[in-house]
């Protein structure tokens, strides 16, 4: 513990040095060259006074263990998209009555909103009016028919009558259509008075995410009335590089989190993967449930997420012996007259120790096992 402390004195010690040097040489005259550098990578920092190399239990080397393999990638929860809905009139109508706001819960077949204008009506009377055409079209094709039968009528006017027939009944089935989507029935308007309000209806339960429109504004095709998703059957879509497109089966563990937050992490599989890549960024989709959380994760959320793939022998240091030199990860690695810190770079953590993808520059060397940690400052001296 005494060669720890005296280790941080000198590491501290060197990081004023360079502080209060500069002022001390301009007092002089002298120019900035003359600072001295921070520490960084293959500086050699001198054993305490007094002391020599830590002992044996303070020392570690390099340990291979077996760890599983991870794939990291980012992704967001998405709904299902036949549980996402974007409600636009069929014509164009002034709102006349809202019944629900953002964030209210809606169930399928409610009255969403009421819209009128004089095109309504207008449309229902040219439906009535083509409806009496093609009955008189109807009869007089019928009968020009029966009279070329009997060469009584030139074949010209069985056309002609033909023609006005077909011509009106597709008037009037287009209208039909046009009706329905309007949501009246022209069987009913036979018989009963034109339709001047229409009520739109919510074609799915959910929750309204977005409104588009107010009252007494103009809603047309172009214009949103409002959005609507069901989040019960909420999704992971993530966003993984080609080049693990060997590793990822379907079935495979996925843990996630909410982005930027480390504290929860949850558990999905692998429900299904897209074949397409993205030429540009070279990443394929994943997709997983989330069903099972219960509506934990809305949607729209960042997640960051991992797959648990193969598991693989791998060269690491306890955690404990990494130290932050110059914002990158270092190891005081024993010489014969002090410490030299050499760069790492890090890869998983597990159990305490730290994967090493550049284990040769470590490979046959000694180094001190719990490195001084230095709150709020790294070696570098910034």
């Amino acid at each position: 513990m005494k060669k720890k402390y005296s280790l941080l004195f000198c590491l501290l010690l060197l990081m004023v040095t360079p502080a209060c040097s500069p002022e001390k040489e301009k007092s002089k005259g002298e120019t900035a060259d003359h600072k001295q550098n921070p520490v960084q990578t293959g500086t050699i920092i001198p054993f305490p006074d007094n002391e020599g190399s830590p002992g044996q239990q303070d020392q570690a080397s390099l340990r291979q263990i077996e760890m599983t393999k991870k794939i990291s990638c980012q992704g967001m929860v998405q709904a299902h998209p036949h549980d996402r809905v974007v409600i636009t009139p069929p014509m164009k109508g002034f709102v006349r009555r809202l019944n629900h706001q953002t964030g209210d819960r809606v169930k399928k077949g409610e009255i969403l909103v009421k819209l009128s204008h004089p095109d309504y009506l207008k449309l229902q009377q040219e439906y009535l009016s083509a409806q009496s055409h093609l009955e008189y079209y109807r009869q007089e094709y019928k009968r020009q028919a029966e009279l070329a039968v009997d060469e009584a009528a030139p074949l010209n006017k069985v056309q002609q009558a033909k023609a006005r027939f077909e011509d009106y009944q597709a008037r009037v089935t287009s209208m039909d259509k046009q009706l329905r989507m309007l949501h009246i029935n022209p069987e009913q308007l036979k018989e009963g008075e034109p339709v001047s309000i229409i009520s739109l209806h919510t074609p799915i339960s959910g929750t309204i995410t977005k409104m588009g429109v107010k009252q007494g504004a103009l809603a047309n095709e172009e214009r949103i009335i409002c959005q609507i998703i069901n989040q019960e059957r909420n999704r992971l879509k993530l966003e993984v590089h080609e080049r693990h497109s060997h590793e990822i089966r379907v079935d495979q563990k996925i843990t996630f989190h909410p982005l930027y937050d480390t504290t929860r992490s949850y558990v999905s599989h692998v429900e299904k993967i897209s074949n397409h890549v993205d030429p540009t960024s070279h990443t394929f989709f994943v997709y997983a449930p989330l069903s099972h959380l219960e509506n934990t994760f809305k949607h729209g959320r960042h997640v960051e997420a991992f797959f648990l793939g193969a598991k693989q022998r791998v060269q690491t240091v306890p955690g404990e012996a990494l130290v932050t030199i110059e914002n990158q990860p270092h190891v005081l690695v024993i010489k014969e007259n002090g410490y030299m810190p050499v760069q790492v770079k890090t890869g998983a953590s597990q159990k305490g120790y730290v994967h090493i993808k550049n284990p040769a520059a470590l490979a046959g060397k000694k180094f001190v096992r719990q490195a001084p940690r230095i709150p709020h400052r790294n070696l570098s001296g910034q």
